[in-house]
């Protein structure tokens, strides 16, 4: 029987967040924006580590292809959509995430295994955006006790710079709150000294402007890949709070940002 296992982090840099999936066909239609994420693939031993593992330890995202009710679910125009493509809708002992026209995802914070149905959308070229902010929403809600929180945005040499996830097409930023370091498109960084937080906006003459702690923390709150029903969870305030206790706050003029590079240092 055909199964594969994706980790987000590998080996000391790894956590015990995994994704599976059991057909050939979807693996190698989501292997792409699976790797964009930095899920990577897990070779026959350490999935034999796996599942020995303790449940209660680990977090495994099952994925098929949806067919039947499922998609229908997906695909349906909803009352939901009058507030964007996303929705979280809570349920009995679960809550249901959906993507319009990409995917649904049922999940529970009390349970193991998590199950993502997907349309034949989801991982192509043409909906890579739609298919990352899935698959980032499944890391944030999957990663935050641990300390890991996602942001939209790209990261430009000491410096993450944070944007709408429609503006950074979906790219997503994961910041290790408590070992201080960087997971961007696979690549883990150190946070080193003298760490930017860079908000793109309007600056008198060009110029970069300091932002106040205050006004980082309300920024990174909003800014944020976790999304779950209702207001975010407590723990998300906790890792803001300990990030901006490290990082400066800038603001930096839009115009002179193009394609992820900024014209000038930031």
């Amino acid at each position: 029987m055909f199964r594969s296992y994706y980790q987000f982090g590998q080996g000391d840099a790894g956590y015990p967040v995994y994704v599976k999936i059991c057909d050939e066909a979807l693996e190698g239609r989501l292997s792409k924006v699976l790797a964009s994420v930095g899920l990577s693939k897990l070779d026959d031993k350490a999935i034999a580590k796996i599942v020995k593992l303790p449940l209660d330890s680990i977090r495994v995202l099952d994925i098929t292809s949806a067919s039947g009710m499922a998609l229908n679910q997906i695909n349906i125009i909803s009352e939901s959509d009058a507030f964007g493509e996303e929705s979280v809708i809570p349920s009995s002992g679960y809550r249901v995430y959906r993507h319009k026209g990409i995917g649904m995802m049922v999940y529970s914070f009390g349970s193991t295994v998590w199950q993502l149905g997907v349309s034949e959308d989801c991982g192509s070229d043409k909906f890579m955006k739609e298919s990352r902010i899935i698959f980032a929403r499944f890391l944030s809600l999957a990663l935050a006790k641990y300390g890991v929180i996602g942001f939209w945005g790209v990261v430009v040499e000491n410096s993450l710079v944070v944007m709408r996830a429609k503006e950074s097409k979906g790219e997503v930023v994961f910041i290790d709150s408590l070992k201080m370091r960087l997971a961007a498109q696979g690549e883990i960084k150190e946070i080193r000294s003298g760490f930017q937080i860079v908000r793109l906006g309007k600056c008198v003459n060009g110029k970069s402007i300091l932002l106040k702690r205050d006004e980082l923390i309300s920024f990174l709150m909003t800014y944020n890949s976790y999304l779950d029903y209702g207001q975010s969870s407590s723990i998300i305030g906790q890792i803001v709070n300990k990030i901006t206790s490290v990082a400066t706050g800038i603001m930096y003029p839009a115009e002179s940002f193009k394609d992820g590079r900024a014209e000038s240092k930031v």
